[in-house]
């Protein structure tokens, strides 16, 4: 990955990079939610321009609404809750703020 960055002239030969900054996540420690978001958010884009089709947050808020749907019925009750109830607290509220 270093390379591929290296060779297109967008990372410097000098410096280089963790993989987990490369996806955008932080390498810190960071809320397994918010790190989720972060990669749907990326594929729903990348997926849209295929598409040829602008994004827009109320269809990426569907997505979002099927991965909970699916993640519901395979997680564990007490793993589901800790990831995704954040997202619908955070949610809730900006919904109130609308």
């Amino acid at each position: 990955m270093e390379k591929w960055f290296q060779s297109n002239l967008l990372l410097p030969s000098t410096k280089g990079i963790d993989k987990v900054d490369a996806v955008g996540l932080s390498s810190k420690s960071e809320n397994i939610s918010i790190g989720f978001c972060k990669i749907a958010a990326r594929y729903y884009i990348f997926k849209s321009k295929l598409q040829e089709k602008i994004p827009s947050i109320s269809e990426f808020l569907k997505v979002m609404k099927h991965y909970e749907i699916i993640e519901r019925e395979f997680l564990p009750e007490n793993e589901f809750y800790s990831k995704w109830k954040p997202l619908q607290t955070h949610s809730q509220q900006r919904s109130y703020e609308s």
